[in-house]
């Protein structure tokens, strides 16, 4: 009888060791999940009640090690927005020979557009940087077999519609449309001018 109670103890503190283990294992890969995000998952509707206004520094080192391997953050690469940026809703820079690059996006274009949008425009500019900074190919229209390769491949991976159209213009009419026009036109009908 005690020799069943001594293998049922160690059966039972065998299966607690093994439950703890994987206990622990799937909380690691919440937690990378959680960082990271499901690539399937980066432009899902959902997004834009769980984190509308995400931190794009964030977004960009996520992006970074999913997509690229770190090469942008270990090349320095930076982020940021532009707020005085309205012809584009995003630019890559490259300054001087040193290097330098950095990926500007339009704070007026992209702050009232959905989630998916800046993601899609982010991934578009991160595309040049990388190109940048792995072949230093610094034309900035150049949408080529190399950008297209990555742009298809993070497609196909994630779900995103990162595109070389003129979206900037769209952005851009849109823009106009819903919040210069309007400004524009109450600046012609004030009593000041209407006299």
């Amino acid at each position: 009888n005690n020799y069943f109670t001594a293998m049922d103890d160690g059966d039972f503190a065998l299966a607690l060791s093994l439950q703890d283990r994987f206990d622990r294992e799937a909380k690691k890969k919440e937690t990378v999940t959680r960082r990271h995000g499901d690539p399937k998952t980066i432009v899902d509707a959902s997004w834009e009640l769980v984190d509308p206004t995400p931190n794009i520094h964030q977004l960009f080192v996520d992006f970074d090690s999913m997509f690229f391997s770190g090469k942008l953050t270990n090349a320095g690469v930076e982020v940021k927005w532009s707020p005085k940026m309205t012809l584009c809703a995003g630019m890559c820079v490259y300054e001087g020979h040193g290097g330098l690059c950095s990926v500007r996006l339009s704070m007026p274009l992209l702050k009232l557009r959905p989630r998916k949008d800046l993601v899609e425009t982010l991934l578009h500019e991160m595309i040049h940087a990388y190109l940048f900074v792995t072949a230093r190919n610094t034309d900035h229209d150049g949408h080529g077999p190399q950008f297209l390769s990555h742009m298809n491949r993070i497609n196909g991976l994630t779900g995103a519609n990162i595109t070389v159209s003129l979206a900037c213009v769209c952005v851009y009419v849109v823009y106009l449309h819903h919040i210069a026009l309007p400004c524009l036109f109450s600046r012609y009908t004030t009593p000041s001018i209407m006299r």
